[in-house]
């Protein structure tokens, strides 16, 4: 949310004088590092809290928005969860002329006694911050802490909070607070980041790969210009086995061709030498491409993962995680649909069925569709496996199929690989294959028409 100014912040706080007060904090959600979410007793209300550098915040959100999730644990989530959670909030105040939101709770713990806290929320960019106070206002804990005891105000655990120090305070002027517009903006436009925080390993993984794959692949390229083509060095071998001169320097011209030479030993040796080199050449050739061959798909791989990770919600990184082995699968919940099963949707009385990652496309692709039905891909890049449930389906079908192939792929057009699912095979990477029998079809997306059937989709 770009310019959080102290106007808003304002107008934002008389709507949670209206909305919020009263209102219990039922459980308290880390979407990353250093944004959590408080979820209010209030139906499908709750608050989102930033403090990020670039541009903290606070939002009254509804709760439907879906948001990412962090599984750390910290100092700060323990004590959120032991003194905030089932906690009411009593009064609501902006501290005047400054972005410091204070918001006093009453919390009744399990041996009945009740304690009243002081949430101090600073909204200052380059250095937000939240602190948690007792009532004699000593710290009981916080976001961010002062790195030593030399500044004028020093932020630690136990020691008594003050506000922060100003020069100018601010002035409010008119500015209107529309709910979860900050919210829906930053998850948007920071997203990449989050994720990045809250699956550190995948996308390390995934960069490390493609470097030192990039880097395997530039080696072996030079080793292969390195290389005497076979060719040469048989050339070599039969000029020395057919002139046969004596061997003097290590080089000598025959036919106007220049040769290196062990002058300790004969033409008929140093020819053997060369033909020798023209074998394991030829054998290191066919190695290396081989080599090549394989660093190729692995890279291809690599590379389409970081390009789909950078779209993906925080359950996708989680089944990629699951996927390259990093983590369990921890869809265990009574009822909940594991995460490997793919989606559908209904065109016309037909099903079409779609992945959003590899294992879902696998599972779709090779679990659960016929080998009569129709397999479609979108080609030159990562894609979701459309099947068609389907041995002939009408012209209609396919190009609605495709269509909803380039509305997953979030792309203008496309060409599709089409076979029957008995011509597909399993590659070596997760959702990758190879396809026999295939023809093809060129389409330009219709998100329009796709999207009359967004609401249709259900998982298998």
């Amino acid at each position: 949310m770009k310019n959080f100014n102290y106007s808003l912040l304002n107008s934002l706080t008389e709507k949670l004088k209206i909305e919020v007060l009263g209102q219990y904090i039922n459980k308290i959600s880390f979407v990353s590092a250093f944004d959590f979410y408080f979820v209010l007793s209030r139906k499908n209300m709750g608050l989102f809290i930033s403090l990020n550098n670039a541009d903290p915040f606070i939002d009254i959100v509804d709760e439907k928005i879906t948001l990412p999730k962090s599984e750390k644990e910290s100092h700060l989530s323990t004590i959120l969860r032991h003194h905030i959670e089932k906690s009411r909030i009593v009064d609501i105040e902006l501290i005047k002329g400054q972005k410091v939101l204070k918001i006093t709770v009453e919390k009744y713990y399990d041996n009945l006694t009740k304690k009243q806290l002081y949430l101090y929320f600073e909204f200052v960019v380059a250095h937000p911050n939240f602190i948690i106070c007792e009532e004699n206002m000593q710290i009981l804990s916080l976001y961010r802490a002062s790195k030593d005891f030399t500044g004028p105000r020093i932020l630690r655990i136990s020691q008594t909070y003050h506000l922060p120090i100003i020069k100018s305070p601010f002035t409010a002027e008119a500015s209107v607070y529309q709910p979860s517009e900050a919210t829906i903006q930053y998850l948007s436009i920071g997203a990449l980041t989050i994720a990045n925080h809250n699956h550190p390993k995948l996308f390390k993984l995934i960069k490390t790969t493609i470097k030192r794959l990039s880097v395997k692949k530039q080696k072996i390229n030079e080793e292969l210009l390195a290389l005497v083509a076979s060719e040469t060095a048989n050339l070599y071998g039969q000029l020395l086995l057919t002139y046969q001169p004596s061997i003097e320097t290590d080089e000598i011209i025959l036919d106007g061709v220049v040769i290196n030479v062990n002058p300790q030993f004969d033409a008929v040796k140093n020819a053997n030498v060369w033909f020798n080199k023209a074998k394991k050449n030829r054998q290191a050739h066919v190695s290396k491409l081989e080599q090549l061959a394989l660093i190729d798909e692995e890279l291809k791989y690599f590379q389409e993962l970081e390009t789909a990770t950078k779209t993906y919600n925080d359950s996708e990184l989680n089944e990629v995680e699951i996927e390259l082995g990093l983590s369990q699968n921890r869809h265990k919940a009574k009822n909940q649909i594991p995460t490997f099963k793919p989606y559908y949707l209904t065109y016309k009385e037909t099903k079409i069925g779609f992945g959003k990652n590899n294992l879902q496309n696998d599972y779709l692709t090779f679990k659960i569709a016929n080998k009569s039905d129709t397999f479609l891909h979108i080609n030159g890049q990562p894609g979701a496996h459309i099947i068609i449930f389907s041995e002939h389906p009408d012209q209609e079908t396919l190009n609605f199929a495709g269509k909803l192939g380039l509305y997953l792929a979030k792309i203008p057009s496309g060409e599709f690989s089409v076979a029957k699912r008995k011509y597909v095979k399993k590659a070596t990477f997760p959702g990758s294959v190879t396809i026999d029998k295939v023809s093809s079809l060129s389409l330009a997306a219709d998100d329009k028409l796709i999207a009359q059937y967004l609401d249709k989709i259900k998982r298998f």
